[in-house]
């Protein structure tokens, strides 16, 4: 749980709860029990996975894996007198991002972020995140590829996100021994067969969904940018994979995310759903936008 101010800037400090026991949901509504709502001008959820708004119900999730669907609606009743946002993790990053500029973005852009056995992916158009028939972060990370992986909580096998993981790099020939995905990237030479086999297909999905999309801008967010030479490498791998006549047609920038602060993404989303409503009267610095 985290709190913002209205110049974007956090008030106080993170709060995590592990869930243990009971469901995320309810975790999360004890939590919004113990705020004073009193101080708050919006809340913002980051959901995992794909909901329906519509009827405020999560659908698929890694906090529920191959689970029934399940009510958000709780989250709304704790918050009664409040407006309650609800956005995909990715989604709401992705609005973090855009938010974060000097200048706020025009076109197209496609958003990745990515972490050892995570994928997730966002479009905004003129910096405001797309949507279809259920919210999602565009589900590359679900997009299945011809490989044995591990089962994903979706159910399937050869998700990308899947492919790319820890556990699928080190199946690979020539892996490091005992390294980690994050590892190997992080010490990348060229000369690593298990890691280009990873990359190829890392490269080839993006490459897919550029092509699919047509975005101005693809922007790459993950815990390695700093890890020039390999970054380098998927970048030009992408486009290699990319619908030649699109290859070059599209910007792309590296956004350096060593940690990922969902709750924090949140609360950046009430707070780009109240840019130009709260420009023409003042509001105490006191109130704030809460993500959870």
């Amino acid at each position: 749980l985290s709190a913002l101010n209205l110049h974007g800037m956090p008030i106080g400090t993170t709060r995590v709860q592990d869930v243990i026991a009971g469901s995320p949901v309810e975790v999360a509504t004890s939590m919004l029990a113990e705020v004073d709502a009193s101080s708050l001008i919006a809340l913002g959820v980051s959901v995992p996975g794909l909901f329906d708004e519509s009827s405020r119900r999560l659908l698929l999730s890694s906090v529920n894996p191959g689970g029934a669907t399940t009510s958000l609606q709780p989250l709304f009743d704790a918050m009664s007198e409040t407006p309650v946002l609800l956005g995909n993790c990715t989604q709401n990053l992705a609005v973090r991002w855009a938010l974060a500029r000097d200048v706020r973005p025009s076109g197209l852009v496609l958003l990745v972020h990515a972490r050892d056995g995570a994928l997730g992916a966002s479009a905004l158009q003129d910096g405001r995140p797309l949507h279809g028939c259920v919210r999602s972060d565009w589900n590359l990370g679900h997009t299945t590829l011809p490989e044995e992986t591990e089962v994903c909580y979706c159910g399937q096998v050869g998700c990308v996100e899947r492919v790319f993981s820890t556990p699928y790099y080190r199946k690979q020939p020539g892996a490091v021994r005992g390294a980690t995905l994050h590892e190997a990237i992080l010490q990348y030479s060229g000369d690593d067969p298990a890691l280009e086999h990873v990359t190829e297909l890392f490269a080839m999905a993006i490459g897919n969904s550029i092509s699919q999309l047509g975005p101005h801008h693809f922007v790459f967010s993950s815990n390695f940018t700093t890890a020039t030479r390999y970054v380098n490498h998927l970048i030009a791998r992408v486009r290699h994979h990319t619908m030649p006549v699109l290859a070059d047609r599209y910007r792309v920038d590296l956004w350096d995310m060593p940690t990922v602060d969902f709750a924090h993404a949140a609360a950046w989303l009430a707070l780009g759903a109240l840019q130009g409503l709260l420009s023409d009267r003042a509001q105490p610095r006191s109130q704030a936008v809460s993500g959870g």
